[in-house]
């Protein structure tokens, strides 16, 4: 085992970045094989197919329980293999939606954890905020919303929501047609921008994200504010 130093921040492979990026990297990459991680006496592994979790495990857990709970650990190490084959598959959810799920759920938590034993004069802590929640308050976002493959909405916020739903809804069916007809498979993420509307759209297996951006905002700068929130970076 590798003792756990008591830094934030895992190191290995790609040494300094957080297990969340390491993941969403693989993903992009299409990685097939697997991640080992180690957090002091813990261990987990994460497995890849063409850029999919397809399985993880820790300890007594496995599937996406076992995802969740290596994704909350504050630090650790871990290594990447190569074209190793997982035991069996436990997971069906996309990588962006296991990422949004794992930051959903640490807030839940901490959102408990901090309410749980309150002081007598202690404020009530406010409830937790969702993944949506937390888009929407970045600079230059007016609307988020987020729907399943058949365009059921998942959830929503902002100036104009149900009009996003909607046009994302169309949009993500428009590039899905563009990506069979171009042989490239599933789109990852796009920009759509006409005389009245900034929007971006992220993809995954079974969800998609559907962002508005301001007038005027860049483009490039709100992907990256998205992604970031999404990872967890700060």
């Amino acid at each position: 085992m590798i003792p756990d130093s008591g830094n934030s921040g895992f190191e290995g492979a790609i040494g300094g970045m957080p297990l969340s990026d390491v993941i969403q990297l693989k993903a992009y990459n299409r990685f097939t094989g697997v991640i080992t991680v180690e957090y002091g006496k813990l261990t987990g592994a994460v497995y890849f197919r063409n850029g999919e979790i397809i399985h993880a495990e820790q300890g007594a857990l496995y599937g996406e329980e076992a995802f969740y709970q290596l994704i909350k650990w504050p630090g650790g190490r871990f290594a990447m293999e190569n074209n190793v084959a997982a035991p069996n598959r436990t997971i069906e959810n996309s990588v962006s939606y296991l990422l949004l799920e794992a930051h959903r759920l640490m807030d839940e938590e901490n959102g408990f954890e901090s309410t749980a034993t309150p002081s007598p004069k202690a404020p009530v802590a406010a409830k937790p905020v969702s993944i949506v929640s937390r888009l929407c308050q970045l600079s230059g976002v007016s609307s988020v919303a987020m729907f399943d493959a058949s365009g059921n909405v998942l959830d929503s916020q902002g100036s104009d929501a149900e009009k996003l739903s909607k046009r994302g809804y169309a949009l993500a069916v428009a590039a899905r047609t563009l990506g069979e007809l171009f042989g490239v498979g599933n789109i990852g993420s796009a920009a759509f921008q006409d005389s009245d509307s900034q929007i971006l759209l992220f993809e995954s297996k079974r969800q998609y994200l559907a962002v508005s951006a301001m007038q005027g905002s860049p483009l490039a700068q709100v992907e990256a504010d998205i992604r970031a929130a999404m990872t967890g970076r700060k």
